[in-house]
């Protein structure tokens, strides 16, 4: 049974009672005058009364987190599956060019056999020549991977430890498809209650010297130091990295959240994502 039904099922019963006691019951004395006047009975409606309008404020916060997770959960599932739709049109246009017309095939096949005589390649997008790899006898072309720096699914962000006024994280960043270096990224991180209430919880940055093999793992470690109540807990990691041997740069500005209450994690987007960021652009840049 959900804690939202149970806050219901709570509220219906109180309602039930109170208005049995109401109708059938004195709960003013009317020969007696102020306070005095409220009998035993009365006192015990407004009690009943009070916890009616406190168990509705419990049901409201507890429906808006399940919301809130319902939605971050959903946006979380739509960006695989744009990764997914990403890695399928990628594929096509892998097999769209392995049909490309015969003759242009040819043009270019004569310019690379004439710059690999000399240990050459053109990369067409860079206007610049770049050495060959050599293979025994022939000479191919080996094309490295862009990297995809992310925090890591199932499970990225993770609260280790957890005191009175004190909760330690650990957050796993996971470079995708190839090695990552040279990070120039701060990660800033932000509170928040389920009445959508903001609060600025500080930053970190990434080690400028750290090298992130392909498909490996790097754990960064965050404390909160914070007496004030809080569901979800968002990282925004903006800037900017390179590939292993330093040749390309890539520039990263992605949100997470951490949902205290299901311990669920991921990349979030939508109008959350753009509140936080207004959030942090408006008073923490």
């Amino acid at each position: 049974m959900s804690t939202t039904l149970t806050y219901f099922i709570i509220i219906a019963f109180l309602v039930a009672v109170s208005s049995l006691l109401s109708s059938t019951s004195d709960v003013i004395d009317k020969t007696k005058k102020g306070i005095k006047s409220v009998t035993k009975k009365g006192w015990i409606l407004l009690v009943l009364n009070l916890s009616i309008i406190i168990f509705s404020v419990l049901q409201y916060r507890q429906n808006d987190i399940e919301v809130k997770q319902k939605e971050n959960e959903a946006n979380y599932k739509q960006i695989q599956r744009d990764s997914l739709l990403r890695n399928q049109y990628d594929s096509s246009l892998y097999i769209m060019k392995q049909k490309y017309d015969s003759s242009h095939l040819n043009i270019v096949r004569t310019i690379a056999n004439a710059l690999g005589m000399y240990g050459f390649k053109l990369d067409s997008s860079n206007q610049r020549l770049e050495k060959l790899i050599k293979d025994s006898s022939k000479t191919r072309i080996i094309m490295p991977d862009d990297p995809v720096l992310i925090i890591c699914p199932d499970g990225g962000i993770k609260l280790v430890d957890s005191k009175l006024n004190s909760h330690h994280y650990k957050i796993d960043f996971c470079s995708q498809t190839a090695g990552s270096s040279q990070f120039e990224i701060k990660c800033r991180v932000v509170l928040s209650d389920s009445m959508n209430s903001y609060t600025y919880a500080g930053s970190f940055d990434m080690p400028s010297d750290l090298q992130i093999p392909k498909d490996m793992v790097n754990s960064e470690f965050f404390d909160i130091v914070n007496n004030q109540s809080y569901s979800f807990l968002y990282i925004l990691v903006k800037g900017k990295y390179k590939n292993i041997d330093g040749t390309k740069s890539f520039q990263v500005n992605t949100l997470y959240y951490y949902n205290r209450y299901g311990n669920t994690s991921g990349m979030i987007t939508g109008d959350t994502r753009r509140a936080i960021i207004n959030y942090l652009d408006s008073s923490h840049n």
